[in-house]
């Protein structure tokens, strides 16, 4: 599995770019990443952005959440929240995630410092509430010959044990 960052909308280029734990910015107790946060920087003041999630079958129920303030310029807001109009949806069959970040506003990072700084800092990724069951695994079957031969095993082992008993 691996993660391909485009950017756009007038930003050309990428900073820092990691994928990191949850639990390396705190914890979130209603949600799970199982495919990490990704982290970047971007020296722009408006980026459009699509993530793409290379050997995923989608994130059919996800949320793209982040870590950050959640009241621009608020050190005491700081807090793992959905950001808000991120597209999830496919392209040449991969899975992707896309939104528009901008410089000081919900989704930048730094904005805590009250910083319009012509940069934007972004921990995040796709969420699964951590209450919703996993999904069902399949139950194991028997295809129709397997039936015959564990049948056959079973009369066998009947029979032996049968004339065992009347010796």
């Amino acid at each position: 599995d691996y993660i391909t960052l485009a950017v756009g909308g007038g930003c050309d280029q990428i900073d820092n770019v990691n994928v990191a734990a949850e639990a390396a910015m705190g914890a979130d107790p209603f949600y799970d990443y199982p495919l990490g946060l990704l982290g970047f920087e971007l020296p722009c003041s408006s980026a459009q952005i699509t993530v793409f999630y290379h050997s995923q079958n989608g994130l059919v129920g996800r949320e793209y959440r982040k870590y950050g303030p959640f009241i621009p310029t608020s050190l005491f807001s700081l807090q793992f929240y959905t950001l808000p109009e991120v597209s999830f949806g496919t392209s040449n069959g991969v899975t992707t995630a896309t939104f528009s970040l901008s410089d000081g506003v919900l989704g930048d990072d730094n904005t805590a410092t009250g910083a319009t700084d012509g940069k934007i800092i972004d921990p995040g990724g796709p969420a699964r509430s951590a209450l919703e069951p996993l999904p069902a695994a399949p139950i194991p079957t028997l295809q129709p010959w397997g039936i015959t031969l564990l049948g056959l095993f079973l009369a066998g082992a009947l029979a032996r044990f049968s004339r065992r008993r009347r010796t």
